[in-house]
């Protein structure tokens, strides 16, 4: 038996923090209640003081999913600098970054089996994030930051090229196409600039960066 990993303090972050870590490293169906107790070290009825369910605690380690993103989102968006297209542009990045770290979570997160199955407050946060980057698109287009056209559709644009690079990335395919997975943020830098030269104003062409 593993050694107990929980003396005190918070047991719902550590049991939210165990299932993450069962996910990554046997995939989401090896997680439930009696696992995570069994990995923090405590009784198996325990968790049940803060989940009613498995599916009470997979949409608990969703929230925790989205809030790294999110987290990571914010350290791009620092890199590349302010702007509505910077925000945009620091989604993509988080999107590639994440599933370059946590191939396992996205892998999760990327199931429509899974998504669907999740509790309204998940999917109440994942469509505040949609509208914040559809904001920073509409933001860029009303000051003469973007090509005339839909904002829906540039961030489509933008998410099937995160999700396509970051599914070749998580799938082993990458390399087969001759590209560092290693190098795969640069890689996803350069292809906002190609599609960034798609969007701008004809009679205003994108600074090098």
């Amino acid at each position: 038996m593993d050694k107990p990993r929980y003396h005190h303090g918070d047991l719902r972050r550590a049991l939210i923090e165990a299932a993450l870590e069962l996910v990554e490293t046997k995939g989401p169906n090896q997680v439930s209640l009696r696992e995570v107790a069994r990995q923090v070290g405590v009784s198996p009825g325990a968790p049940y003081r803060h989940f009613k369910n498995r599916a009470e605690l997979m949409t608990a380690v969703a929230m925790e999913v989205m809030g790294r993103h999110a987290q990571i989102s914010q350290e791009e968006l620092a890199r590349v600098g302010p702007g509505p297209l910077e925000a945009f542009r620091a989604h993509g990045l988080a999107s590639v970054r994440f599933a370059k770290e946590h191939p396992s979570l996205f892998r999760l997160m990327s199931s429509r089996t899974y998504y669907e199955s999740l509790g309204p407050e998940v999917l109440a946060a994942a469509r505040v994030q949609l509208a914040e980057n559809l904001e920073a698109l509409r933001e860029a287009a009303r000051t003469g930051l973007l090509r005339e056209g839909p904002p829906e559709l540039a961030m489509l644009a933008g998410q099937v090229m995160a999700y396509g690079l970051s599914r070749l990335l998580v799938d082993g395919r990458l390399a087969l196409l001759g590209h560092d997975e290693d190098d795969v943020v640069n890689l996803m830098m350069q292809l906002t600039q190609i599609l960034g030269e798609g969007l701008f104003p004809r009679d205003k062409p994108p600074k090098n960066t």
